[in-house]
């Protein structure tokens, strides 16, 4: 997931911040964030991109603080390297000599963990992690980014896992079913603390680099007319920050990206219908969305799902699984 140059950050109508994109392309109809939103975008905003394959670790980095959890074991979880640890990430190959090499100058000095962090940045990854050079494997599976959930949280907080497809493949996140789910995030997504996180096929969604990702197209009777697909070629894990329905009735979602980049400086306006699709994938992969809650409203949010006709079940999306940890519900 390597970037090139990066161009300028687009401007957000009325000079509103980025996180308030969703209010300035449409602000005469509710928009429905999620729970702690502010404070979520207040770290997102102050981090770095992503490392190379941590885009899964690296949603997490801005939920467990603002939902009560920001140390584990000694350790911030705002930390991309120990979250990756975490979920077993697996790194690409050729970052893992020069990582090694860091970590061995790091203890030839030694210097403490913070003054590495702040002299070797994205470069130091405090903790070994397994690496591959085949690209079908590296990265974060989706049990990992729950395993990061259960074990950072202490089990306070678990995670619903809804695949986008059934186990044989026949696509479940169907229209209808999806319009349940997003109903469901309008009547409950502050009561019951949802945090929807999206494992999906980046080239179902609108290009956020494109120069006309923007206002007038975003805005515009049929913006996938206006606006090309993209194509990185990625699938990629994002969280969702808010919810709304544009006064022509369609629905949208706000990504919380990864990439300064892309979109609003990373707040991206996708319509949902997109990222439906994109959540069913056609790359032969499976996708779909973990929602994230405390674990009292668990059983309340499993049974409002089974309505839409969504399985519960974890899936795969060809990422190695974290060694020695299996999701099971109630985690």
């Amino acid at each position: 997931m390597a970037v090139g140059s990066q161009p300028a950050a687009r401007a957000v109508p009325g000079g509103l911040p980025p996180r308030r994109v969703a209010e300035a392309l449409f602000p005469d109809v509710p928009i429905h964030y999620v729970d702690r939103f502010e404070a979520m975008a207040d770290l997102l905003d102050s981090f770095a991109d992503q490392r190379p394959a941590t885009c899964g670790a690296y949603v997490a980095r801005y939920l467990l603080t603002p939902l009560g959890h920001p140390v584990h074991e000694g350790v911030s979880t705002t930390r991309e390297d120990y979250l990756a640890l975490l979920a077993g990430t697996v790194v690409e190959a050729y970052e893992d000599a020069p990582a090694e090499a860091v970590r061995a100058e790091v203890r030839r000095l030694g210097i403490t963990d913070g003054e590495a962090v702040d002299r070797y940045g994205e470069a130091y990854y405090a903790w070994p992690l397994r690496a591959s050079a085949d690209p079908a494997v590296a990265g974060t599976s989706p049990t990992g980014t729950a395993r990061i959930i259960a074990a950072a949280s202490g089990g306070a907080l678990a995670t619903l896992p809804l695949p986008a497809r059934d186990a044989s493949g026949a696509i479940r996140l169907t229209e209808e079913a999806w319009n349940g789910v997003l109903d469901l995030f309008d009547d409950r997504l502050v009561d019951w603390r949802i945090h929807p996180i999206a494992n999906y096929e980046s080239d179902q969604l609108l290009d956020p680099t494109s120069a006309a990702y923007g206002a007038p197209a975003l805005t515009s009777p049929d913006p996938a007319a206006a606006i090309p697909l993209d194509r990185w070629g990625v699938g990629h894990f994002a969280g969702l920050g808010a919810f709304w329905r544009a006064a022509d009735g369609r629905r949208w979602v706000l990504l919380l990206d990864t990439f300064r980049h892309r979109g609003f400086s990373r707040y991206e306006p996708q319509p949902a219908e997109l990222l439906r699709r994109a959540l069913v994938r056609d790359d032969g992969r499976e996708g779909g969305l973990l929602l994230v809650l405390p674990r009292e409203h668990l059983d309340a949010a499993r049974a409002a799902i089974e309505v839409t006709g969504l399985d519960v079940r974890m899936w795969g999306n060809g990422s190695l699984e974290p060694e020695g940890w299996a999701w099971e519900y109630g985690r």
